[in-house]
């Protein structure tokens, strides 16, 4: 019974993450999955995305970090998030604006129910940033929230610094630079 999966620095590529995402479709038992720097790209990470929806899997842990991710596989993902408490490193990838908007939204619709995400070196700006902040302040559930390099300044440290002060849960805040 396979509960955890590490095949991060591994070359899998798109290939490697479709198989992976086809597998997902049907197991009920894996809880931590680590991917990073895989090479995966848009198309193998929304199969993963689809996978996890689709699936049964009871997800407790996603590293997706340092690929190649675009928003196609971002929405996949925030779709596939749905009822799981789960932790989430998507940094170093390719998200934008329309990826981090779509995660921020899953967020703010209560689907998702995340402990943990860092969403940092993706090409954010403060408004974007600033959009997953406000979701998460909304559910107060997240423990680590990354945000490292999402230019944000003073406006977007204020608003952030007022969100640290009533929060009853985070206990980790990257802001690494902005």
């Amino acid at each position: 019974v396979l509960k955890k999966l590490v095949l991060s620095g591994n070359k899998i590529l798109d290939e490697g993450a479709i198989a992976i995402g086809e597998s997902l479709k049907t197991n009920s038992t894996l809880e931590e999955l680590y991917l990073s720097d895989c090479e995966i790209g848009a198309a193998g990470g929304k199969a993963i995305g689809v996978g996890l929806q689709a699936g049964i899997a009871v997800l407790k842990s996603i590293d997706l970090s340092h690929n190649m991710l675009e928003f196609q596989a971002v929405n996949a993902l925030a779709s596939a998030l749905a009822g799981n408490a789960v932790t989430l490193d998507i940094s170093h990838n390719w998200l934008g604006p329309v990826g981090a908007k779509a995660i921020a939204e899953a967020l703010q619709s209560g689907t998702a129910v995340l402990t943990s995400i860092d969403v940092g070196y993706n090409g954010l700006d403060e408004e974007v940033a600033l959009g997953i902040v406000r979701a998460v302040r909304q559910h107060d559930k997240m423990t680590f929230l990354g945000l490292a390099s999402c230019k944000i300044g003073p406006a977007g440290a204020k608003e952030i610094a007022e969100y640290v002060s009533v929060t009853a849960v985070l206990t980790n805040l990257d802001l690494t630079n902005n």
